[in-house]
């Protein structure tokens, strides 16, 4: 299980950020704007779960709009601190894995 947080920094709640998080996360605009103003995770969840390229999809959405939004943002693995890189290398790897079973799945191999 690798449980990941994610969490926007400096208590940002424009409305760029506050329609950008919504818009990914589906949640409402108050858990959103609470969630800023608090310093909350915007996103806590199991990645490695049933739903793993939503999730995925979802993840890499927050990471690119906090980079195009130039937010500071705290990520947790497992309640352990790691880097923007770090999960997208993660997810990355996750990603080839995942084609490589495919694959071998294709010709047959279990």
């Amino acid at each position: 299980m690798s449980v990941i947080s994610i969490t926007v920094l400096g208590g940002s709640k424009s409305g760029a950020v506050v329609k950008a998080v919504r818009c990914l996360t589906k949640a409402s605009i108050a858990e959103v704007t609470w969630a800023l103003e608090t310093e909350a995770p915007v996103f806590e969840r199991e990645i490695f779960d049933n739903e793993t390229e939503e999730t995925f999809a979802l993840v890499r959405g927050l990471l690119d709009q906090s980079e195009n939004l130039n937010l500071s943002l705290a990520i947790k693995e497992d309640g352990v601190e790691i880097s923007p890189q770090i999960l997208r290398n993660i997810m990355s790897s996750s990603d080839e894995i995942g084609l490589e079973v495919r694959r071998l799945d294709e010709f047959g191999h279990s």
